[in-house]
């Protein structure tokens, strides 16, 4: 991911609230932000692994019976768990703490959705009508049972889709677990074999998205005419911000309007700015950076391109890569 974040930090992109097209960003910088949550997933799941406990202390935790033939149980125990890259518990009864355990199968089951959530955004952007990304379409592969027209379906994130189905309910069982009566009973012995499988199938989810992510096409020429669906009407929030700071009392509504009325009329947002001759003595005030955004959106994305790389930066280092 952070080659993918490095590859098209300059490449513009729509951004997307509620669906709708938004304000300016990159390619690069709509992975980062992806990059960045998995990333602290991992780092919070390896934390969570090296703090895992178990015991070697008996039946009920008193160490009795290892205390009848050694001086030191307690270092008994610490030895047998140091091979099993277990730290022991401060106390413990026939079981440990479910504390740890249960932290660490969380923050696989929250990894997991972080990857979800990168595999539904490239999910909607090969959509056929955005158009954006799509998974690599082989010679001998099938696009499609029933419909030969049909290619490279987003099955790589659909099912990772599945995958987090499956899972996330498992957190349920994780929590309902934790009860245990007195010293120990059965009641969760079952439901707790069942754990493994919760990271199985999130390790198979990270297969799946790693390969994804690895062969990604990426279509630019996608990005850039769908950026230029709304034409410079994306930039109303400019001018709103150049409006307040020169004093304007209605910013935000007279923005809004400029919009309208420039969508309604076929014309540039800033051709329609410059036309209210009632907004001249604010336009005048506007620095000639402003000026210069205001005629070209694709300079919109203020520090867009510098946080992607910054983010993949990062991550690089915390793999040693």
């Amino acid at each position: 991911m952070a080659d993918k974040v490095e590859k098209y930090a300059e490449t513009p992109q729509i951004g997307r609230t509620h669906k709708q097209h938004a304000t300016p960003v990159t390619f690069g910088f709509s992975l980062a932000w992806h990059l960045d949550r998995v990333g602290d997933c991992v780092e919070q799941v390896e934390n969570r692994a090296d703090r895992l406990i178990g015991k070697y202390s008996g039946p009920v935790g008193t160490h009795a019976g290892l205390a009848t033939i050694v001086d030191d149980p307690k270092e008994i125990e610490r030895l047998v768990l140091a091979e099993l890259d277990l730290i022991p518990g401060r106390i413990s009864t026939q079981i440990t703490r479910p504390e740890p355990l249960a932290r660490l199968l969380y923050e696989v089951i929250l990894l997991l959705t972080t990857l979800t959530n990168l595999a539904e955004d490239m999910r909607n952007l090969s959509a056929t009508e955005v158009g954006e990304v799509s998974e690599p379409f082989l010679a001998n592969q099938v696009g499609s049972a029933g419909m030969p027209h049909k290619d490279s379906n987003p099955i790589s994130f659909e099912n990772t889709y599945g995958e987090w189905i499956n899972v996330f309910p498992r957190v349920i069982t994780v929590i309902l677990t934790m009860i245990s009566d007195h010293q120990r009973d059965l009641r969760n012995s079952m439901p707790m074999r069942t754990f493994a499988e919760i990271f199985a199938y999130v390790y198979v989810a990270l297969v799946t998205m790693a390969r994804a992510m690895e062969t990604l096409k990426v279509n630019e020429e996608r990005c850039k005419s769908n950026f230029a669906i709304k034409g410079d009407i994306i930039l109303a929030e400019q001018v709103k911000i150049m409006l307040m700071e020169a004093g304007h009392p209605r910013a935000y509504k007279v923005a809004q309007n400029l919009a309208k009325e420039a969508s309604q009329n076929g014309k540039t947002l800033y051709a329609t700015l410059v036309g209210k001759r009632s907004l001249r003595p604010y336009l005048d005030q506007a620095t000639p950076r402003q000026l210069e955004i205001l005629q070209d959106p694709l300079q919109y994305i203020g520090t867009a391109v510098a946080d992607a790389l910054a983010v993949a930066s990062y991550w690089r280092r915390y793999c040693g890569a």
